[in-house]
C-alpha cells in the first residue's frame, strides 16, 4: 500500500486524534493536532513499509506534524543518494530549531557513509544562514564527535559565524560535547578560538551544567568565561 501526503493525514487522524479533533497555531509553527512524538515514529514506520518516497515527494509541510515525519522517513532511508537528497531538499525549507534537530539527529545513514554525509555538511560551510550553521553543528555533535572525525567537525563548527541565536546556540552545544568527550583537545580550544563572546560563554556554561564533567574541570572553566 502506497501512502502518500493525504493518506497520511487520513491515516493519523483516525488513528491518533478524536473526531473532534482540530489544528490550533503554535508560535513559530506550522498548525498542529498535538500528535505526540512517539505516536509520529510509530506512524513514520507505517510509511517506511509503504512507499516512503511517494510520502517525500507529495509531503507539502502543512502540518507540524507532516514536518515531523519528513525528518523521520528520511532518516530511514537506505540509499545514500536518496538520504543526502532529501536532506537537502529539506533543509532548504526547514526554518525551525527542532525540525533541523530531528533531521539531523534522526540521519543515522550518517554511521555508515561518514566520509560522504561529512562532504555533504562541510559543502554548506559558507551558507551564513542561522537554520543551516545549526544543522552543521547538531550534525557533528550527533555523528562526528569520534575520531577520526572531531578535528574535522571543529574546524566548521569554529568558523560558523551566522549572529542568530539557533546557530549560536548550536556552536554552543556542539563545543559542550566537545569537552565532554574531548576534554584535554577541547581545554586547548576554549583557550584559542574564534568564538564570538556570547557563545563562549554559553558553551563555558552548557559544560558548567553538564553533569559529565569532572567537577575539577569546572572550576577552571569558571575563570575562562570573557568578558
Amino acid at each position: 500500500m502506497r501512502m502518500n501526503k493525504d493518506e497520511v493525514v487520513s491515516y493519523m487522524l483516525a488513528n491518533y486524534t478524536s473526531t473532534q479533533a482540530k489544528a490550533t497555531w503554535l508560535p513559530s509553527r506550522k498548525p498542529t493536532y498535538g500528535i505526540r512524538y512517539p505516536q509520529l515514529k510509530t506512524l513514520s514506520k507505517v510509511i517506511v513499509k509503504s512507499d516512503p518516497i511517494a510520502f517525500l515527494e507529495s509531503n507539502d509541510f502543512s502540518l507540524y506534524e507532516l514536518e515531523i515525519l519528513q525528518t523521520y522517513v528520511i532518516g530511514s532511508l537506505k540509499r545514500l543518494d536518496q538520504a543526502l537528497h532529501y536532506f537537502k531538499g529539506f533543509l532548504e525549507v526547514a526554518k525551525e530549531w527542532s525540525l533541523i534537530d530531528s533531521l539531523c539527529q534522526k540521519f543515522i545513514i550518517a554511521k555508515k557513509y561518514p566520509r560522504e554525509v561529512l562532504a555533504m555538511i562541510a559543502s554548506y560551510q559558507s551558507s551564513h544562514e542561522e537554520y543551516t550553521e545549526r544543522m552543521i553543528c547538531v550534525m557533528g555533535l550527533s555523528h562526528y564527535m569520534i575520531d577520526p572525525y572531531v578535528d574535522e567537525i571543529m574546524v566548521l563548527v569554529d568558523n560558523l559565524d551566522h549572529p542568530g541565536y539557533y546557530a549560536k546556540m548550536g556552536k554552543a552545544w556542539a563545543v559542550c560535547e566537545y569537552m565532554v568527550r574531548y576534554p584535554t583537545e577541547a581545554m586547548t580550544y576554549i583557550k584559542r578560538n574564534q568564538l564570538d563572546a556570547w557563545t563562549h560563554n554559553k558553551a563555558i556554561q552548557k559544560m558548567l551544567e553538564s553533569y559529565r564533567i569532572d567537577k575539577d574541570l569546572k572550576v577552571v572553566l569558571k575563570t575562562m568565561k570573557r568578558k
